[in-house]
This record gives C-alpha cells, structure tokens and sequence, in this order.
C-alpha cells in the first residue's frame, strides 16, 4: 500500500506548491490542528494533500482525479479511522503519512514540529467528554485559538519563568476574540478559558 498512496498523493498534488510553508498554508493548518477530530472526508484528505477542505472538490474535479481520491480516502479509512468517518489529530495523520513515505505539506510540517516539541498534551490528549455539544464545539474552539496564539504570539504567551501561562493566553484571546472566532466568542469564562488552556499546555 506505501507505494500506492505516495502516488496517489503525489496525482493530487498536481498544480500544488506544497513545499512552500507560506501565511495562507499555516492559516488552514492552525485552524485544524486544535480540533478535536479530523473527519476523514473531506479534511484528512484535504489537508494531507494540501488542499483547504472547501476546495476540496473542486480541486478533484479540476484534475479529473475522482477515482484517486476515493482510493486515497478508503486507505485512510482502512489504516487510521477510529470510528470509520474520523481520524484522532494532525500529528496521528503525519505518522501515518510518514509510514507511507509521503511528507505533509510544508506548512503543516512546521507548525506539526512547534505542537510536538512544545505542547504534546495540547496535540495529543483527547480532550475529556463535554456535557454537550455546544460546550465540545466551545472547547475545540478555544484549543484551536490557543495554538494559533502560541504560535504566532509566543513571546505574549509567556510568563516571566518563559512559561506558557493559560491566564495571558486566555486574555489576549478574548481581546482578540474577532480573530478568532468567526461565530461569536466561546461561551465560557475568562477563567474557564485560562484552566482548559492550562490544563492543555501543562507538563504530563
């Protein structure tokens, strides 16, 4: 199978820049790389070959490649689907795709390296179960914020011993919550932000 899926990846790359780690790459991969899950289709295809997963389609379409992407999804599912529709974070897709000889699209190689290194609990760990879907999709919401705000704000994430600190983070989330919410800002507080934050990137 390692041969077959680095070539259909490398199809599906066609007319693709993937080795450029430019803004709008590291964009898309920030916006998934918090969340929870990856549903298999159309984001864990769309994002292992580099594709935003709203152009997905189109994208297939253009190249008249249907047939590659469905072989490229039933690998997916058959290899790493937890509940046959689903796959667990960004660094579990990499392996995989590591496994199969096929490198992530730089853009997200760099941002997958900072989330290893530095918050393993924050790209690892599933989160504990939320008491209803608009708490999960609130705290999916608020990890997605909190990476791309250590990542692209490190130095304002710091405390004075060069930690990150959920309360700063919290804050300078909420300051900028039209950033990072295109919905309205999370239905939680300050704090309930900080402790979730800080939970996420505390040491094992």
């Amino acid at each position: 199978m390692t041969a077959q899926v680095a070539t259909l990846v490398a199809r599906l790359r066609t007319g693709l820049h993937v080795d450029v780690a430019d803004t709008a790459g590291a964009l898309l991969y920030e916006r998934w790389v918090g969340a929870e899950q990856w549903p298999l289709a159309p984001v864990a295809v769309a994002l292992l070959v580099g594709v935003a997963p709203e152009r997905w389609q189109e994208h297939v379409e253009s190249l008249g490649m249907a047939s590659e992407a469905r072989q490229l999804h039933d690998c997916l599912v058959s290899d790493l689907a937890t509940d046959g529709a689903h796959v667990t974070s960004g660094l579990r897709l990499r392996a995989w795709a590591q496994g199969q000889g096929v490198a992530m699209p730089a853009a997200a190689e760099t941002l997958l390296d900072f989330v290893a290194r530095t918050l393993p609990r924050l790209a690892i760990e599933t989160p504990l179960a939320a008491a209803a879907a608009t708490r999960a999709t609130d705290k999916e919401a608020v990890l997605g914020a909190a990476l791309a705000l250590v990542t692209r704000f490190t130095e304002d994430c710091l405390d004075e011993e060069r930690m990150f600190d959920g309360a700063r983070i919290a804050r300078l989330m909420l300051a900028q919550s039209a950033l990072w919410f295109a919905d309205g800002p999370p239905r939680m507080s300050e704090q309930a932000i900080a402790e979730l934050v800080e939970h996420y990137i505390s040491g094992f």
